[in-house]
């Protein structure tokens, strides 16, 4: 998602990685964890296994990983199964992103034009803040919500059109991108910081 967002606006996000997530719609994809599960170890990416909650959600192959995930706000019988009986995790935010899909046309280094969902900048920077404040070890999502901030290019009008206590989630974690010191994973971390004043007198 950060890297699809910052090729589209011709930037190069900060913090390197060679992880992928995966957010399956499973209210429309019929047993899509499995499915993408079956197909991810066919493609040789090797089911790394569980935890003792029966977690199990991340596939991998050298460096790279990919974390299989569903939206949040999911009833109990709804069909999470990876491998086995193990299940994929709520994404926190997933809801969100996968309301705020676009399709978008990606070319591989090899290979023929993909189309492929990935939310807008909006919903990505809300994610990331839900993310931040709600997870462990949430260093990269603030690193990513920095880096997302200084993408916006009308703060004005996107600060207008996000509801208020979304507002008010990415102020919160800003507040903890200034106490960590992540700015600087912003490209432009003055443009960033002018983006969350905006936000901030929106919420």
């Amino acid at each position: 998602m950060v890297y699809l967002l910052a090729a589209e606006a011709g930037q190069q996000p900060t913090r390197v990685t060679a992880d992928a997530d995966v957010l399956v719609r499973v209210k429309v994809l019929a047993k899509g964890t499995i499915r993408i599960a079956g197909w991810l170890q066919e493609s040789g990416i090797d089911f790394e296994g569980a935890s003792a909650m029966e977690i199990g959600h991340r596939f991998s192959a050298g460096s790279v990983s990919v974390d299989l995930l569903v939206q949040d706000h999911l009833g109990e019988r709804a069909e999470r199964r990876t491998v086995g009986q193990n299940v994929a995790p709520r994404a926190v935010g997933g809801a969100g992103l996968l309301a705020a899909g676009e399709l978008i046309r990606v070319v591989p280094s090899r290979g023929q034009i993909v189309t492929i969902p990935r939310p807008n900048l909006p919903a990505a920077i809300v994610g990331k803040a839900k993310a931040s404040l709600r997870l462990e070890n949430p260093d990269r999502h603030l690193q990513d919500l920095a880096f997302l901030l200084g993408l916006v290019q009308e703060p004005i009008l996107a600060a207008a059109l996000l509801p208020p206590a979304d507002c008010r989630t990415i102020v919160r974690a800003g507040t903890r991108i200034e106490e960590n010191g992540f700015w600087i994973s912003a490209n432009d971390d003055q443009a960033a910081r002018a983006v969350l004043r905006i936000i901030k007198r929106a919420g």
